[in-house]
């Protein structure tokens, strides 16, 4: 005879196998897609510019022809990123300087530290629609980044 504990494991226990399910299938799906290409660190020398999207989104425009965007969503809200725009950022090596993901960054103006997420690829059109959704609500922030001393 099956006792209700035992139904409520069996029940939890597939409903974790049908969540994790969906979470394999999504991120073969996404990671299949050369647009959502994801990064653990980008190199400072080719980044062109920075925009703040919200105080959780930063974009990284890079030089090149191939004008290839990448998306921060940082893993915690970053206080007045938006607002302000210079940010500092310490790297571990001068030879080549990147940022990578779980790096801090400052905001200058108001000191807050904030950790980056990982860095996914986008293509120029979804970068645009951010920026042009957050147009509308105000003027996106071209964040000036600097190495801190």
């Amino acid at each position: 005879m099956i006792n209700a504990a035992d139904i409520r494991f069996r029940l939890l226990t597939f409903g974790a196998m049908i969540l994790s399910g969906f979470v394999v299938t999504d991120v073969r799906a996404q990671s299949d897609s050369p647009e959502y290409e994801r990064q653990a660190c980008l190199a400072l020398r080719a980044v062109d510019r920075m925009h703040a999207v919200d105080d959780r989104t930063i974009l990284f425009f890079m030089r090149g022809r191939e004008g290839r965007v990448f998306r921060n969503d940082l893993p915690q809200v970053c206080r007045d990123l938006r607002r302000n725009r210079s940010i500092s950022y310490s790297t571990t090596s001068s030879r080549n300087p990147r940022l990578c993901a779980n790096d801090l960054i400052r905001v200058r103006e108001s000191g807050v530290s904030c950790q980056l997420g990982d860095f996914r690829s986008i293509t120029t059109e979804e970068a645009e629609s951010l920026l042009e959704a957050r147009n509308e609500a105000d003027d996106a922030t071209e964040l000036e980044g600097s190495d801190a001393e």
